[in-house]
């Protein structure tokens, strides 16, 4: 039994030694690890001593592992999402849509968190660059009217102009000093209101009365379905 956790231990330290090797990182959820971890142990522990346990053991978890990796799948295939990510230094937003993950960011550069998102459920990405103010509409795709649409607009300013009427259904506070009138009319007044991670003064955010107000850098990535 030492020797099976030993070994255990061991494939497990040289699996985090390589590149993109956390849990998430290698495509597998918490739960989906627990039960392959549980299956080699098993396993192990059958082929070194065959009388221990039966060999309908290893076999069972092997398959929950498998079925729960189908499940993930197929829930990811059929869902929506849009997230925005707890990065360092500038605002990346992910819009999901099955197994597309469209990101919107100041950068084109590697954004881990986005890559560790693509790999745990197997996305793939098409990037945006985003440096000015942005306004997203996406359908909603249980209906086929096109006026029923979700906006969210990433800007770096909130005025009586900005964001204009009607107000965007999610605004997005992005820059290291964005400006936010405490002056802005009830229409243009923002019903959730997501601070991004690089934001650095926050005065004057608490007057915007927004309804819900999401602070990346301390709750968090924001998520939301669509």
């Amino acid at each position: 039994l030492e020797f099976i956790t030993g070994l255990t231990e061991v494939l497990t330290e040289r699996a985090a030694s390589l590149p993109l090797s956390t849990i998430e990182n290698i495509g597998i959820s918490i739960a989906e690890c627990i039960l392959l971890s549980l299956s080699l142990f098993l396993l192990l522990k059958y082929l070194l001593n065959r009388k221990s346990i039966r060999a309908a053991y290893p076999l069972v978890f092997f398959l929950l592992f498998i079925t729960a990796g189908t499940i993930r799948d197929i829930i990811v295939r059929r869902t929506g999402e849009i997230i925005v990510y707890n990065t360092a230094g500038h605002v990346t937003v992910g819009i999901r849509t099955g197994k597309q993950l469209n990101s919107y960011a100041d950068t084109l550069g590697v954004v881990k968190e986005v890559d560790r998102h693509k790999a745990m459920t197997g996305l793939k990405e098409t990037k945006n660059l985003v440096r000015e103010n942005a306004l997203l509409r996406i359908r909603n795709k249980n209906s086929r009217d096109s006026l029923n649409s979700l906006s969210i607009l990433i800007t770096d300013k909130i005025t009586n102009s900005i964001p204009g009427k009607p107000a965007p259904d999610i605004i997005i506070l992005r820059g290291n000093n964005p400006v936010a009138d405490n002056r802005v009319s009830e229409s243009t007044r923002p019903r959730v209101l997501i601070i991004a991670p690089d934001v650095q003064r926050r005065s004057g955010i608490k007057s915007l009365h927004a309804d819900s107000v999401h602070f990346v850098r301390n709750h968090g990535a924001f998520f939301v379905s669509l």
